[in-house]
C-alpha cells in the first residue's frame, strides 16, 4: 500500500475514533421508562423526560434532559437533571445536575427544598413527573 494511502486510512480512522469519543452517553432508565418530550420552547429548547421513578408518598425521582438546538447563544447546549420532587407541597430538590449523564451522577445533592416558579422549566418538569408517577402507582 503507498504511503499516501496509508496516512489518508490513518487519518480517517482517527478523525472517527475522536467523533466516536465525543458522542455523548444517553441516560437509560433502570426501570424500563420511555422517554417523552414534554415541553418545547419554540423551535430553539426541546425538554425530554428521560425517567420517573414513583417513590412511597408524595415523592417521585425524575431525570430531564435540556437541549438547545446548534446557532445562537448556547447552542448545542445539553443539560441533563436529575431531581426529587414532593407532588403534595410543590417543591423539589436537585439530586444532580450537568451537560452529560456522567457528570450528572456524580453532581452532588442539594439538600435544600425550592418552590416552583410558574412558568418555569422545572415546573414544568415537576408536574409532568407528578403526573406520570401517579399512573405508575
Amino acid at each position: 500500500m503507498p504511503a499516501r494511502l496509508k496516512l489518508t486510512v490513518a487519518a480517517l480512522a482517527l478523525i472517527l475514533s475522536a467523533c466516536e469519543k465525543e458522542k455523548p452517553v444517553e441516560y437509560v432508565s433502570p426501570t424500563g421508562f420511555q422517554p417523552f418530550v414534554y415541553r418545547k420552547e419554540g423551535e430553539r429548547i426541546t425538554y425530554t423526560m428521560r425517567d420517573v421513578i414513583a417513590e412511597d408518598g408524595p415523592f417521585v425521582r425524575y431525570v430531564t434532559k435540556q437541549q438547545v438546538a446548534p446557532g445562537g447563544p448556547m447552542g448545542g447546549a445539553i443539560n441533563y437533571t436529575a431531581a426529587r420532587s414532593n407532588c403534595d407541597k410543590f417543591v423539589f430538590q436537585i439530586l444532580g445536575e450537568g451537560d452529560t449523564v456522567a457528570k450528572m451522577e456524580a453532581d452532588r445533592l442539594d439538600d435544600r427544598w425550592v418552590e416552583i416558579v410558574n412558568g418555569s422549566s422545572a415546573t414544568a418538569a415537576l408536574v409532568t413527573a407528578c403526573q406520570v408517577a401517579k399512573k405508575l402507582k
